[in-house]
């Protein structure tokens, strides 16, 4: 699949019940379609007040919105408007704070097997092209700590980053890093955070960063741990974008078979250390053409290995006799 309208055409329009996050003036589901509502982080009223003068949208064209996301639970929100057939958000899930714990909100929206419908920005096509991929670490650090604003350590590095092509913030081609402008000083981006400290408040800024590749291992391992109510059952790269559909689901549901799944979706899409890497590109310096030469030793040569080993041990026959207590031992109880 490689569009909305391809996502849209899943769903029978004429009896779905449903909620589209987001949809400023050009919702993914039309507001035509009867059983559709519309939530975001303000009023109708406040965000027409908001884009007035902003030229990327046109107020009057606004969705009306709903339901007015906070910070209590989104079923508490959405009161008797749940067990949903569908959710649908474009250009959210990089905003929110606290990634996994938005997937389990929006998961408890969905009746069984519900269809969550997700966009993202690919970050290899826009101004956070230099920021490292979100990683695993990030994404539970921020779900034990129950946080509900973005970091400071999310602005710093956001607003660190932030990079232009041409004098573009998104392109549809591949583009050399060294030919990219670093658009705020470093005086700049801290004089930004000390005044979003004392200000207080929420600071809009892209939380998260992902790439098809990095999006498809933090999903995955997220199931492993089974606190991921939700299976990806596809997933496409066009453009800048990065379309996602979820079903909802427990998340110890056939955990095997879904991390399997996963893994054969992330062989569709290309590792590229430099996305891990991506601080060293800061004002002018960027990875050595050869990695290998990054310090602590030979970074591609030691991920070949790691490769080659793991093949090796599958292809074992120990590996394909220990198989069903594998499997079991995925099920026992933590």
């Amino acid at each position: 699949m490689a569009s909305r309208e391809e996502y849209l055409a899943r769903l029978d329009l004429q009896t779905l019940r449903g909620l589209e996050i987001g949809p400023a003036d050009r919702p993914w589901i039309p507001a035509t379609v009867r059983g559709i509502r519309y939530a975001d982080h303000l009023s109708t009223e406040d965000l027409r007040k908001g884009w007035a003068a902003d030229s990327h949208y046109k107020a009057e064209d606004l969705c009306e919105i709903s339901f007015v996301l906070d910070e209590r639970p989104l079923r508490e929100t959405l009161g008797e408007w749940v067990d949903l057939d569908v959710i649908a958000a474009s250009h959210v899930v990089e905003h929110v704070p606290n990634l996994l714990n938005w997937l389990r909100e929006l998961a408890s929206a969905l009746k069984p097997d519900g269809l969550l419908f997700l966009v993202a920005p690919n970050k290899r096509f826009e101004f956070d092209r230099l920021r490292r991929v979100t990683e695993l670490a990030d994404v539970l650090t921020t779900f034990l700590d129950k946080r509900t604003q973005p970091s400071l350590a999310a602005m710093l590095d956001c607003w660190l980053h932030f990079a232009k092509h041409d004098g573009n913030t998104t392109w549809w081609d591949e583009v050399d890093t060294r030919a990219m402008t670093v658009m705020h000083t470093i005086p700049y981006v801290y004089d930004q955070a000390k005044a979003a400290v004392e200000r207080g408040g929420y600071t809009d800024v892209h939380v998260s960063v992902f790439t098809p590749y990095s999006f498809i291992r933090l999903i995955h391992d997220l199931t492993l741990l089974e606190l991921m109510p939700l299976e990806l059952i596809d997933i496409d790269a066009v453009g800048i974008e990065i379309f996602l559909m979820f079903r909802a689901c427990p998340v110890n549901e056939d955990v095997p078979r879904r991390l399997k799944k996963l893994d054969e979706m992330e062989v569709r899409f290309p590792f590229n250390v430099e996305d891990y890497y991506s601080g060293l590109l800061l004002h002018g310096e960027r990875l050595p053409d050869n990695v290998d030469e990054l310090p602590g030793g030979s970074v591609r040569a030691e991920l070949e290995r790691v490769k080659a080993e793991l093949e090796r041990m599958k292809s074992s026959a120990s590996w394909k006799v220990t198989a069903p207590l594998r499997s079991v031992r995925s099920r026992l109880p933590k």
